[in-house]
């Protein structure tokens, strides 16, 4: 585990989103997906504008 950081927050938050939404794991892995893309590229983004007006 130690040598996987963020594998914890993923385990815990897939599942959660999992029993709170009733579906099953391969909807949860498509949507989970979905969510997490959308995060990492908008931290991205946010990212790149704050390093070009900083």
């Amino acid at each position: 585990m130690a040598s996987m950081p963020g594998v914890a927050e993923f385990i815990s938050g897939f599942w959660l989103i999992n029993s709170l939404l009733e579906i099953d794991e391969k909807t949860t892995l498509k949507l989970w997906t979905i969510v997490e893309t959308t995060v990492g590229s908008t931290g991205l983004v946010c990212a790149i504008l704050i390093s070009l007006f900083a």
